[in-house]
């Protein structure tokens, strides 16, 4: 291999790498991607949804 290609899949790879931490943050961290439609039919996060507050309607 030449030392360019080399070095372009190194930088492929890490950026590969920084997305999926990114993702990895974002849904295990902050919860904001997690919702869940309950009875009524409205959606909440999960989080709401487990402890039993009461939903917000999203319209």
């Amino acid at each position: 291999m030449t030392k360019a290609l080399k070095m372009t899949v190194k930088i492929v790879a890490a950026v590969i790498v920084l997305i999926l931490l990114a993702g990895i943050y974002r849904f295990n961290f902050t919860n904001d991607d997690l919702y869940v439609q309950n009875a009524q039919g409205m959606w909440v996060k999960m989080d709401e949804a487990k402890s039993g507050k009461p939903a917000k309607d999203s319209r």
